[in-house]
């Protein structure tokens, strides 16, 4: 104001407006810097809302999208193990037969004397034997005896009868199969009649409820529970140990030897083919070339089929070929075994070296005898004990686990061994703990006998090593 004293009236009130004009300006430029800042703030916010909702939207979608992966996946390992309620061997054997005739290559009336002959079999539970082929060991016996060689020695289990799969259970009765070779072998056995008294083969429905029956009994429950306790009319495949809990049921001993990983190179498992020779064999020196056991053949599973083991040669440059059945292969193939001039090719078949074998994991089921029905008891889970358990199973560094007299749950598990192990160390644990309550105890009996004539009666006889001594006598 001083400034303008010394002005004219008339410039002084031109510089009153200019400067009122530049305040209203600033004003003017603040509010809309302020309603610019409120835009972009409620703008934002609404864009991180929306994508906030997008997210969710994925996050809904992506689950959708696991949840249907998930309950396909399901469904598609419910049909490949035969859990899918779609039948069991009775439906697909006759819809593979209306099949066949509409394409032509069964005629109607064959259908008809199958299919009487198909519930016959099963009213009976007794295996119809179209598919059984017999005299396959003998005819290798001939064989071995005559030809073969490039053979050194060569072992052949018990007779067996080879059995193949048909329409009805084509694509997951291989275990079936293999049974019913492995039980064919001891009904021929005089050593097991006492169990398998009045006996023939089963079809593969009589099967499935002989299992149903073991698991009633109390064997493998956790197998049972795995297959909802239901095998009867449907194509849930079974592997070793379904095999290992209908043998111990019929009073047959017999025991699991896990093959969990390779053992030579390229994944190879030599020490399979030694265990199997040393079951066959007792001395290799010595014996004859062909030598016709008592031993009944071995069943071998790996993941997704199962074979039947029924002996094995020792080649001049000390290789091991096994000799197997395998329910894939047909009568017509199996039969050419049986011919006077029986040519190398047939039984190319039959064998299988160590670098035939390379699936990650093998298991086997080997027959060892009879069962009293005392032992037959002592097989189910309750009455089993950890100290029976570690007496009978062993975890080998050779690579294989044998578990001779516990029933196994899974085929590709290890229960019996951590179930051990993890009893062993919580065993461990408590014997730690009462060794450190022992010493608290000595520490405070020192105290009391020692110090008693330094220190105040009292601290000797402090409550907590008498806690302690309290506490070790509750423990034992």
């Amino acid at each position: 104001m001083q400034r303008l004293a010394g002005l004219s009236p008339a410039f002084s009130l031109l510089w009153y407006l200019t400067s009122l004009s530049r305040w209203e300006v600033c004003l003017v430029t603040d509010w809309s810097l302020e309603n610019a800042t409120g835009t972009n703030s409620v703008q934002c916010s609404r864009d991180l809302e929306l994508a906030h909702q997008l997210q969710q939207e994925e996050d809904r979608n992506r689950r959708s999208k696991e949840s249907r992966q998930e309950i396909e996946e399901f469904q598609r390992l419910q049909r490949q193990y035969g859990l899918d309620n779609s039948g069991g061997y009775k439906q697909q054997q006759l819809r593979n037969m209306e099949i066949e005739v509409s394409r032509g290559r069964m005629h109607p009336c064959e259908f008809h004397k199958r299919k009487a002959d198909m519930m016959e079999s099963l009213a009976l539970g007794v295996d119809d034997g179209k598919t059984k082929t017999s005299g396959i060991i003998e005819a290798l016996y001939k064989y071995y005896q005559n030809a073969a060689t490039d053979v050194r020695h060569v072992w052949l289990s018990a007779a067996v009868d080879h059995f193949h799969s048909s329409f009805g259970d084509k694509g997951w009765g291989c275990g079936y199969r293999n049974f019913q070779m492995l039980l064919s072998s001891l009904l021929q056995n005089g050593s097991y009649d006492d169990c398998m008294k009045g006996m023939s083969v089963p079809c593969i429905p009589k099967i499935q409820s002989m299992i149903e029956d073991a698991w009633k009994e109390g064997f493998d429950p956790q197998g049972a529970s795995q297959l909802n306790n239901r095998l009867q009319g449907t194509r849930a495949w079974i592997g070793a140990c379904e095999v290992y809990t209908l043998l111990t049921s019929l009073r047959v001993k017999c025991r699991i030897i896990d093959f969990h990983k390779p053992t030579g190179p390229l994944g190879t498992h030599p020490r399979l083919f030694e265990w199997i020779l040393n079951y066959y064999c007792s001395e290799r020196e010595g014996s004859p070339k062909v030598v016709c056991t008592a031993k009944p053949p071995i069943y071998l599973q790996h993941q997704g089929h199962s074979r039947t083991v029924v002996g094995i040669e020792e080649r001049k440059n000390r290789t091991l070929c096994l000799l197997i059945f395998d329910p894939g292969c047909p009568s017509r193939e199996m039969q050419k075994l049986l011919k006077q001039d029986v040519e190398v090719s047939h039984l190319k078949q039959l064998r299988k070296f160590v670098g035939n074998l390379k699936h990650k994991q093998y298991q086997i089921v080997s027959v060892e005898g009879v069962l009293s029905p005392e032992e037959k008891v002592m097989k189910l889970p309750r009455h089993r004990d950890v100290a029976t358990l570690s007496r009978v199973t062993h975890l080998h560094s050779n690579g294989y686990v044998c578990s001779s007299d516990s029933t196994p749950t899974q085929p590709w598990t290890y229960c019996s061994c951590l179930f051990i192990t993890k009893a062993y160390s919580f065993m461990s644990v408590k014997f730690l703990f009462v060794l450190f309550c022992l010493f608290v105890c000595l520490v405070f009996f020192f105290c009391k006998v020692f110090v008693s004539e330094v220190w105040p009666l009292n601290v000797c006889f402090h409550p907590f090593g008498f806690g302690s001594g309290v506490f070790i006598i509750f423990i034992l």
